[in-house]
């Protein structure tokens, strides 16, 4: 009876320590189905963001955005995520990725790319000053010729003259500026204000 009981015991001890061995091998093959395939992530999100499916992409790359070693799309992934956040009209989401991809990634050689993105979401979301800042920053030539047609884009909606003014006082080298500014104060050239700012600029920068 003691031996059997002893058995008995001795059974129930094999069976839980082949219980928790199985457990702990499914918790082994868990964490590796949940290590991220880098590589193979980074192109899925990538298809999906060219395809216009930019809610599944933001979905996609943002296991990529954290900063391991072994993760060479975090810049990358950062980036696009931002990019499919604006185009799905989330500037502010799209500003604040741009801002951290500046930050954690300070070195990456697509910084102009991201200010120029950021520079056209501020300057969206009539973040003026902050948005002319920002395209300030642009080293690019072809992208500087971008920026300055968003720029004048933007700087066209404004109607206040006294914004624009305080923008040439920040920014006097500025040509999109200027322009705008005086496409809006020749709206009232019987102000003779106006018309002297007017003619300043138009000679300033030959202004047809």
């Amino acid at each position: 009876m003691k031996e059997h009981t002893m058995s008995s015991v001795l059974g129930k001890k094999i069976l839980m320590i082949i219980v928790l061995a199985g457990s702990l091998l499914g918790v082994v093959n868990s964490s590796e189905a949940q290590v991220v395939d880098y590589n193979k992530q980074y192109f899925m999100a990538k298809q999906l963001f060219r395809e216009g499916k930019y809610n599944l992409a933001m979905e996609s790359f943002k296991p990529l955005i954290p900063y391991d070693q072994r993760n060479q799309f975090s810049a990358y992934a950062s980036f696009y995520y931002a990019l499919a956040a604006y185009h799905q009209g989330f500037l502010a989401v799209a500003k604040d990725m741009l801002t951290q991809v500046k930050s954690v990634h300070p070195t990456w050689d697509k910084m102009d790319d991201v200010n120029y993105w950021l520079g056209k979401a501020h300057l969206e979301s009539k973040d003026y000053f902050q948005g002319m800042k920002t395209l300030s920053y642009i080293q690019d030539k072809k992208l500087q010729k971008d920026a300055d047609h968003v720029k004048l884009k933007a700087l066209s909606t404004i109607t206040d003259a006294e914004t624009l003014k305080r923008l040439r006082d920040a920014y006097p080298k500025d040509e999109t500026i200027a322009k705008s500014l005086v496409t809006l104060l020749s709206k009232d050239m019987a102000n003779p204000a106006n018309r002297a700012q007017v003619e300043a600029l138009v000679k300033e920068y030959n202004f047809k």
